[in-house]
């Protein structure tokens, strides 16, 4: 059977980030290489009960029956949270935001076509968009401000001058960076969003981590900018809980029944079942409280660890200072001379801590690959404040000694 594969799929293999994942979620290991929410703040009461409502009181929860127009409505309300002004129309309900990202790249993408994205990003997008060959343009992202969008602008402006044609999309995570933890600031995020529309380039816009902000609410999104050149995608993974498997895209509303057609070509629809039950947990006041309680935990873990990082590992490296999401990024000093693969295997060895390398979230032959062989990327979410000292020091004296080694 291997001979009958399709030519892009033979020489495939799962992400880096994956296998990567795998390697480092060994029994006994502290990790701090996981993209997962704690699993402590799950609803499961509030789901429960509505799953047993849903069941109880509407047999057709369990039967084929498209989109819940309630649910829909509530979409749009939270949309309104990150200023996004939307209707039940323009909503796609999605089976997680990364099947929102395969229908938008199925959607936009032609074959042998153009990806703009930053020079490290999801992984993700990288699987999704592999099998159509496309060039990739990739602009840098600096740690305090977010994507580039002078960068970008050049890279549009030569290829107009050249009479190519523009990308045939662009992708951003403006909030919480999965890996970077950075924030597009302001200033960037308008210019990007100038940039993009002027050149006629359509967005996928994924903010899994819109509402998972700390000190104060994060700017307003690209949705909520130029709204018709935007596919905007989130989901529920974050918020409540990643084994519902829901998400949803907000799209132009006159382009929403043709992307439909994407999703319902690779699934027909989400549970229905799934869907009541997140209807009925987000009724009420009961998401507020929720929410600012997922903020206060991870807000208390994300100091943790810079605090950490301050102590142990200030003369070696620099880092992100995420103002929400999961992630820190961190980037070792370049006359080090250590990269972020073999400090890995003697963490893991040494110390049984864990992490996950930069190089995990770049493109081969990227011109990032120096940056990103010498990075790491931290999450906070899951492990106690208390261990994250532990884990960083651990961290600080393998690159001691392999600096140490260097001179």
């Amino acid at each position: 059977m291997e001979a009958s594969l399709a030519d892009w799929l033979r020489d495939r293999q799962r992400s880096m980030l994956r296998q990567m994942v795998k390697l480092v979620s060994k029994p006994g290991i502290l990790s701090l290489a996981g993209g997962l929410p704690e699993p402590e703040l799950f609803p499961t009461e509030q789901l429960a009960a509505a799953y047993a409502k849903a069941l109880a009181t509407d047999p057709r929860a369990l039967q084929y029956g498209g989109t819940s127009e309630r649910l829909k409505e509530q979409i749009v309300e939270l949309a309104s949270r990150r200023g996004i002004r939307a209707r039940p129309e323009e909503v796609v309900l999605t089976t997680g935001a990364q099947q929102g990202i395969d229908i938008a790249v199925r959607s936009l993408l032609e074959q042998g076509g153009t990806v703009l994205l930053d020079e490290m990003s999801y992984t993700g997008i990288h699987q999704t968009a592999a099998p159509r060959t496309p060039e990739w343009l990739e602009t840098p992202v600096d740690l305090e401000h977010g994507s580039d969008a002078e960068a970008a602008r050049e890279l549009l402006d030569q290829r107009k001058l050249e009479q190519r044609a523009a990308p045939d999309l662009a992708y951003l995570i403006p909030d919480g960076h999965n890996p970077l933890g950075v924030s597009v600031s302001e200033e960037r995020r308008q210019a990007w969003a100038e940039l993009l529309a002027r050149h006629q380039v359509p967005l996928i816009e994924d903010d899994p981590y819109g509402l998972v902000w700390f000190e104060q609410e994060f700017a307003a999104p690209f949705k909520a900018r130029i709204p018709e050149w935007t596919l905007y995608l989130s989901s529920f993974s974050k918020i409540l809980a990643p084994g519902l498997r829901l998400g949803f895209m907000l799209v132009p509303e006159a382009l929403a029944e043709r992307i439909g057609v994407v999703k319902e070509s690779g699934d027909l629809e989400c549970s229905g079942l799934t869907q009541r039950a997140v209807s009925t947990v987000l009724e009420g006041d009961f998401l507020d409280d929720h929410l600012n309680h997922v903020r206060g935990v991870y807000a208390q873990r994300r100091d943790a660890l810079l605090e950490a990082l301050d102590r142990h590992l200030t003369p070696f490296a620099t880092w992100t200072r995420p103002r929400g999401g999961m992630f820190s990024w961190l980037e070792l000093n370049a006359d080090l001379g250590i990269e972020s693969v073999p400090l890995l295997e003697r963490s893991l060895e040494q110390e049984q801590v864990a992490f996950l390398p930069g190089i995990a979230f770049s493109l081969p032959g990227s011109g990032a690959a120096d940056r990103a062989k010498r990075s790491m990327r931290l999450s906070f979410s899951t492990l106690s404040p208390e261990l994250f000292d532990g884990a960083v020091a651990a961290i600080a004296r393998q690159v001691e000694q392999l600096a140490t080694r260097h001179r």
